[in-house]
């Protein structure tokens, strides 16, 4: 009777448990982690379980900076036990390493783990989706040429409505990232036709705000106020990038003057750590503004690296 009581116990438990670890590891990773460490080695486990577990586990480290369940993990996938698994589900594993490297801004491990995944789907869907991560790496990483390039090999067709107007964002952000100005409003405008049938509201706000300094540059006078306006309508927006705000209307009002370089260089390096570097550095370029220096968005790394090359043994190109 006891063991007819803990078999029960173990299947009711592994089947309710499991469920409420799928719904933690985005939102609630810790709890994720804890479930796993309570139930992985359970001996009642069946493999299938066992390697839901492993992979759930691996892609909870990426919302999170533990790296103990990750790295226990991947080495038990390695294991000949779960390989019929992986003939199919190589790419979610290797993704989701990639997708942890990222977290811990260990870009060049992030790029390599992700393009080997790239390589083990057909599926042009999830393709895209690769394609969408590694573009922004390369874009930390200052490559904007590979970034667009990337981009603009996503096959159209595999492209679902939802995603196509943050297709465009991201290739109209990569265009500014490589200093073509032209291109990249073209890409944001053809996001706004997208976001506006979808009514995003949000997501269009901030095409304007990638538009704002664009229309300036091109003394486009009707742009820069409509995209002004979409902007300060959103306050939970505007109050995010209060410094670009503040620079871009000195740049409208031709105040340059008014401030010397120490001052303009404080004012510029507050925008970056709002997240609009890429923007900076070209109205900088382009109104040949006399800023000492140019700092990137400060990154928080909080995270132990992780050991270098942790998909090799599914990834030829490692």
């Amino acid at each position: 009777m006891n063991t007819f009581f803990l078999l029960l116990f173990s299947t009711i438990f592994t089947t309710a448990d499991y469920e409420n670890f799928k719904q933690a590891i985005a939102t609630e990773p810790d709890r994720a982690f804890e479930i796993y460490n309570r139930v992985i080695s359970e001996p009642s486990l069946d493999v299938l379980t066992r390697y839901r577990l492993h992979n759930g586990v691996i892609q909870a480290a990426t919302y999170s900076d533990r790296n103990e369940e990750l790295l226990e993990a991947v080495a038990a996938l390695q294991s000949t036990e779960f390989k019929d698994y992986l003939l199919h589900d190589q790419y979610k594993l290797v993704t989701n390493i990639g997708l942890g490297y990222w977290r811990r801004k260990q870009l060049d491990s992030a790029t390599v783990h992700l393009q080997c995944a790239l390589a083990k789907t057909d599926d042009q869907i999830l393709k895209m989706v690769i394609k969408l991560n590694l573009s922004v790496i390369f874009s930390e990483k200052e490559q904007p040429a590979q970034a667009y390039a990337l981009l603009s090999g996503v096959e159209p067709t595999a492209v679902p409505e939802y995603a196509k107007g943050e297709l465009q964002v991201a290739l109209g952000n990569s265009a500014v990232a490589g200093g073509e100005v032209e291109r990249a409003i073209a890409h944001y405008h053809e996001s706004l036709v997208y976001f506006k049938e979808q009514d995003k509201a949000i997501p269009r706000a901030i095409v304007y705000l990638n538009l704002l300094g664009l229309y300036l540059m091109q003394s486009n006078e009707q742009g820069y106020q409509l995209a002004l306006t979409e902007i300060k309508s959103h306050p939970e927006l505007a109050n995010t990038i209060t410094a670009y705000l503040v620079w871009i209307d000195m740049l409208h009002q031709g105040n340059v003057d008014k401030m010397n370089t120490e001052q303009l260089t404080a004012l510029a390096n507050k925008a970056t750590q709002e997240g609009m570097f890429d923007h900076l550095k070209l109205q900088i370029s382009h109104f040949k503004l006399p800023v000492a220096y140019l700092e990137p968005r400060k990154l928080q790394v909080s995270a132990t690296p992780l050991p270098k090359l942790l998909g090799k043994q599914w990834c030829d190109n490692l």
